[in-house]
């Protein structure tokens, strides 16, 4: 069931999907013209987001992002010392480290191998915030009031957020009554303003349902827009060469890096960061909800994604080249500016033998979670016949 609501293009909850009608099977093969088509199907994806810019600007309108000001003037420094620079290199290396050391994924192992240690962390440092530098250098762990009195900042680029609830009722003096999750916006449908609302939103996303689980088991307070800070932006049409996977991939790395730094982590991952955290994990001044290493989980997530029920590929022997139609592609595709995604290097991996071409071609998107099958189908009976299959702006339907 989907509602129409505002809240609606942020997300679909996972188990609201209509069931999909049909089931491809993996490697199979279809002759669309016996003599010059092959219609492939694949169960990668390189996106786990279904919402697309037109549609988040139209929720703007319905569910608008008021702004949000910092408590109290800012008057830290706009630089560290040199001795503070040295803190931070050297406690960011430490956690780099560790962080390499922990649990991860063959597809991580490959986006990381592409960059250097020093080149990962020079981005990393550069898109931290100096009032967060200041809380991570100091003698001292972080305290619940540092991280209130950070700012938000409304911005549609890629970030990391923290955000913060008091327990309710009536609590012992020694018990700590602050919970802190730090997340990411990684997705370039709105960045830090969408990955907000979404987390304001009573419709949880699928990798904000164990969140929001865990905030209602524990009687916790979710609503307020003054719980939100920022502690990391970045452009996602700025920096790596304007290739908007490997920004996304630099947001997730600094989540889990200031997820170790900060020593937001619930029970089950202290132990993993507890040699890392700068201050004595028994030292932190609040309790961590963020219980995910994000390494090891695939980098494009979403079982939609890995299952590849929104998107199929076309091998055109007349015009040699292989064509990918997706209808919840990211929006860096769109405007040509994801260069190398994971699901190019497997399609030309796979059929290179053919020495064919490949091209994200234009494909009409997804105004909702359940029809991928549908657009599937639609996509395929269009191709067969000779017919194109739309643009990246059309609005169809996919029963037609």
């Amino acid at each position: 069931m989907i509602l129409d609501v505002g809240v609606r293009t942020f997300g679909v909850a996972e188990g609201g999907r209509k069931p999909h009608t049909q089931n491809i099977s993996p490697n199979r093969e279809q002759s669309l013209n016996s003599s010059t088509y092959h219609d492939v199907d694949f169960r990668v994806s390189t996106t786990n987001s279904l919402e697309r810019p037109s549609i988040l600007q139209r929720l703007a309108l319905e569910l608008p992002i008021e702004t949000v000001q910092p408590e109290g003037q800012d008057e830290s420094p706009s630089v560290l010392s040199p001795e503070e620079e040295e803190i931070f290199k050297s406690r960011l290396s430490k956690i780099w480290e560790g962080m390499m050391t922990f649990p991860m994924t063959v597809e991580w192992k490959d986006i990381i191998s592409r960059w250097t240690k020093d080149e990962w962390l020079s981005r990393i440092t550069e898109h931290i915030p100096t009032n967060v530098k200041l809380i991570l250098v100091s003698p001292h762990p972080p305290t619940p009031a540092q991280l209130k009195s950070l700012p938000w900042l409304n911005t549609s680029d890629g970030g990391v957020l923290a955000w913060y609830t008091e327990a309710s009722g009536m609590q012992d003096s020694t018990d700590k009554t602050i919970y802190v999750y730090i997340g990411s916006a990684s997705d370039c449908h709105g960045g830090l303003n969408a990955r907000k609302a979404r987390m304001l939103s009573p419709f949880a996303r699928p990798h904000d349902e164990a969140l929001k689980r865990k905030i209602k088991d524990l009687g916790l307070n979710s609503e307020g827009e003054f719980r939100f800070k920022t502690l990391f932006t970045v452009p996602f049409e700025n920096g790596f060469g304007g290739d908007v996977m490997d920004v996304r991939a630099l947001v997730i790395l600094a989540r889990w890096a200031l997820m170790i730094w900060l020593g937001a982590v619930d029970d089950g991952l202290k132990p993993l960061i507890k040699d890392l955290f700068p201050w004595g994990i028994e030292n932190v001044e609040y309790i961590g909800l963020a219980g995910d290493n994000p390494l090891a989980i695939n980098f494009n997530g979403s079982d939609k994604a890995m299952k590849g029920e929104n998107q199929k590929e076309e091998i055109n022997e007349q015009t040699r080249m292989t064509s990918r139609y997706d209808s919840v592609v990211i929006h860096g595709i769109i405007l040509r500016k994801a260069r190398s995604t994971p699901v190019r290097r497997v399609v030309e991996e796979q059929f290179k033998y053919l020495g064919f071409g490949y091209t994200e071609a234009p494909t009409p998107q997804q105004r909702d979670g359940w029809s991928c099958g549908l657009m599937i189908i639609r996509n395929a009976k269009r191709r067969m016949i000779g017919l194109p299959v739309g643009s990246w702006d059309d609005e169809v339907d996919p029963d037609w």
